[in-house]
């Protein structure tokens, strides 16, 4: 179906294949989210390596020092929340994980992943707008 020049891609796919994109997506978000916590925990619990580290990387950047946010289950737009943080921070993330002597390079986040953080914060900001709104 032509839209004012989009095309639905997924209307195209076979069941099959629509199953199997849903996850693998599915698979690089969790996995994407899943380093971003285990990151942040890392981080906030090792007070004499990792976090004087992260404050430095961050001061290095002139960035306000703080610590990224993590998505809870039972707050529903704290996964928005932890991605907002995520991209404003990106560069102290790439830092941290890119250092070899700080043992986190198993946390780098590769561009596609980059890419869908990206993606999903568009999406989760639309959400977190909408119910803004006064009713």
């Amino acid at each position: 179906d032509d839209d004012e020049g989009w095309v639905d891609e997924v209307a195209l796919l076979s069941e099959n294949e629509r199953c199997s994109t849903r996850a693998r997506a599915r698979l690089v978000f969790s996995h994407s989210t899943h380093h971003l916590h285990k990151l942040t925990f890392k981080i906030l619990h090792s007070t004499t390596i990792l976090l004087p580290a992260w404050k430095s990387i961050l001061k290095d950047l002139k960035l306000a020092v703080r610590i990224m946010l993590h998505d809870v289950s039972t707050c529903w737009n704290s996964t928005y929340d932890m991605l907002n943080f995520a991209l404003e921070y990106w560069k102290g993330i790439d830092a941290m994980t890119d250092t070899r002597k700080l043992g986190l390079g198993e946390y780098e986040l590769k561009s596609n992943e980059w890419m869908l953080v990206k993606q999903l914060h568009v999406v989760l900001k639309v959400c977190d707008v909408t119910c803004d709104m006064p009713t």
